[in-house]
């Protein structure tokens, strides 16, 4: 999937829901699509890195309980991407939250998802408001970050993406 369909499914998505100002409800985005959303410990060695996933036939995304909020709500909103492009769940497994995995190491289909949830959580129309609204740079991540309910990491990439020094 190209990043022009990725970028206009979530944009569609913020549009037809009429959500036009931070922060996005993702749990009620999974709740209007039937599907629930369980939190989960894991807590077995092999499973420690594991964010998130989404079971299809039980129609609920499970998430790490120990995680931040911030990334738990980025875990929804990548797992959303999977459901709402239509990802077959054969093509795709639990969201790792590996640093060794890398933005160049995960699958196309693990881009794409993670795509969809920066799209979907920091709509650039909607950052690039808030940065002229407030003066910002991307020195002040973090308080965009605190807009949009995402991590400063999560944000600090964003405005890479966009251009936004």
């Amino acid at each position: 999937m190209k990043m022009v369909e990725i970028i206009r499914a979530a944009d569609t998505l913020l549009a037809t829901l009429q959500i036009t100002e931070p922060m996005v409800d993702v749990f009620e985005l999974a709740r209007m699509q039937g599907l629930d959303i369980k939190y989960r410990i894991f807590d077995k060695p092999w499973d420690k890195t594991i964010s998130g996933f989404l079971h299809p036939t039980d129609k609920t995304i499970y998430i790490n309980y120990n995680e931040s909020p911030e990334r738990q709500t980025y875990t929804i909103a990548h797992e959303l991407g999977h459901f709402y492009l239509g990802h077959k769940p054969s093509e795709y497994g639990v969201y790792l939250r590996s640093a060794s995995q890398g933005a160049t190491g995960k699958k196309d289909i693990e881009k794409a998802a993670d795509a969809f949830a920066a799209n979907l959580l920091m709509p650039e129309e909607m950052v690039q408001r808030k940065v002229r609204e407030y003066k910002l740079t991307s020195r002040e991540a973090g308080v965009l970050a605190s807009m949009f309910g995402v991590s400063e990491s999560a944000m600090r990439v964003r405005l890479q993406t966009l251009g936004i020094t």
